[in-house]
């Protein structure tokens, strides 16, 4: 059954060579999806650029760009107000350091739709973000949660509107929402365990603009076996201890070569 078009919001705040693996990734290798990016007042002509190279191919559908910087609560409260202004059935929220592996984003959302859960993220950060329970659902094994990884995650239409007074500006979080949903126990958030998408956290190295105490480890995404999560494992793996010293210039290297592999024709970006 065809659920149309998910609204995919990337949310994005400086670091240009993240930003194009993440639209690479995400326009490139998961089509049938109708893309947003927020851009927080980014300086200099970079990011802006590049993200108006993909809205002027047709590649992204909005582009909004604060005029001075309000932080992810305000990015976060602009997605739902614009998501439910429109007529979309499925949210996707993406970070704009994520990587996306192919056909993940509609992936995540035929789990959540089996998994009647009322948010699904595809990770869990065990040190922050506790898993109260599990369960089997067909092929899907969830857990529950109070609170959640938001980098990558998805919600219906009907549950964003419900939930959307609870979505507040000042806060970079969306506890209050999801510790509701939680509580009212119909369709709580939930992480997605197995099968285990490949997505990954570019910004797991570097300064994290908004949580620059989260670094290393502590970030980056890892399958259960203790490997790094690859969303391109055949062409374009992972290594960041081998990229730790240099990441912007092998973030560059990364782009270049989603973009002359994907399926579609993208603008590419600055060396």
């Amino acid at each position: 059954m065809s659920h149309g078009m998910p609204d995919v919001y990337i949310l994005g705040c400086e670091r240009y060579e993240m930003l194009r693996c993440c639209l690479a990734s995400v326009c490139g290798f998961n089509p049938g999806c109708r893309v947003h990016v927020y851009d927080d007042a980014s300086q200099g002509d970079r990011v802006d650029g590049l993200i108006r190279a993909y809205l002027d191919a047709g590649l992204v559908a909005t582009y909004h760009r604060a005029e001075r910087r309000m932080g992810v609560g305000v990015a976060r409260r602009w997605v739902f107000d614009h998501f439910l202004g429109g007529s979309g059935e499925q949210l996707v929220q993406v970070e704009g350091d994520m990587l996306i592996g192919p056909g993940v984003i509609r992936a995540l959302i035929e789990a959540y739709r089996a998994c009647a859960a009322g948010w699904l993220c595809t990770h869990n950060h065990d040190w922050c973000h506790k898993i109260e329970s599990r369960e089997r659902v067909g092929v899907y094994e969830i857990g529950y949660v109070r609170s959640g990884s938001e980098p990558f995650w998805t919600m219906d239409r009907e549950t964003a509107a419900a939930t959307e007074t609870l979505v507040l500006p000042s806060r970079p979080d969306l506890v209050p929402l999801l510790a509701q949903l939680y509580d009212d126990g119909d369709a709580r958030p939930a992480v997605l365990l197995d099968p285990e998408l490949q997505v990954q956290h570019l910004g797991a190295i570097g300064e994290s603009f908004y949580y620059p105490q989260f670094q290393g480890d502590r970030v980056t995404y890892f399958n259960r076996d203790g490997s790094v999560r690859q969303p391109f494992p055949a062409w374009a793996p992972i290594n960041f201890r081998a990229w730790a010293d240099d990441y912007p210039a092998c973030y560059t290297r990364l782009a270049g070569i989603l973009e002359d592999r994907s399926p579609l024709s993208l603008p590419g970006g600055e060396s």
